[in-house]
């Protein structure tokens, strides 16, 4: 997983966490994961590439718990998904730069 932003702002703006879907696992559509969070904040859009090998979702600043000015910082995604009637999740994490607003 990676984040696309390598600095974020404390309570402003936004960041995209870049996933890769493990061989094994599929997705019809977005709507097949029912849950992403990070850093306690809930995704506010999501979209797969046309293949469905890599998920993108985007998160608020603001709705991030605790997270406070302090330099590289790591964040962790974590989607939910169920598939042939198991529940999993896809989870990963990368640094970032949190500065002050």
């Amino acid at each position: 997983m990676n984040i696309k932003q390598t600095k974020v702002k404390v309570g402003k703006g936004a960041f995209i966490a870049n996933m890769t879907i493990p061989e094994g696992y599929s997705f019809a559509s977005k709507e097949d994961i029912s849950t992403i969070v990070s850093e306690g904040a809930l995704v506010i859009n999501t979209s797969l590439t046309k293949k469905k090998t890599n998920l993108a979702a985007r998160f608020r600043m603001k709705d991030a718990i605790g997270v406070t000015a302090r330099g590289a910082v790591t964040f962790t995604v974590t989607a939910m998904f169920d598939q042939e009637g198991q529940t999993y999740a896809l989870e990963g994490s990368d640094t970032v730069n949190v500065l002050a607003k």
